[in-house]
């Protein structure tokens, strides 16, 4: 599907992949154990997954899909 897709749809889907990675390494960071962090230090921010960003990104490969599926009836 992807190699049928117009550049802003395969643009799209590569925004989604990395969002999707992004959020996977921050959790698989936050869930290692880790020594105890040095007072000076911050403490880390939850992971927080970019609903909006997905949202946007999918808009895209939605409507590419849709006018693709209603093109071939």
């Amino acid at each position: 599907m992807l190699e049928a897709a117009p550049p802003a749809v395969a643009s799209s889907y590569a925004r989604i992949q990395l969002a999707v990675d992004s959020y996977g390494e921050d959790l698989t960071v936050d869930a290692s154990p880790t020594p105890t962090p040095a007072p000076t230090r911050a403490p880390a921010a939850e992971p927080r997954f970019d609903d909006l960003a997905l949202q946007e990104a999918l808009e895209q490969i939605r409507m590419w899909l849709t006018d693709t599926c209603q093109n071939r009836r």
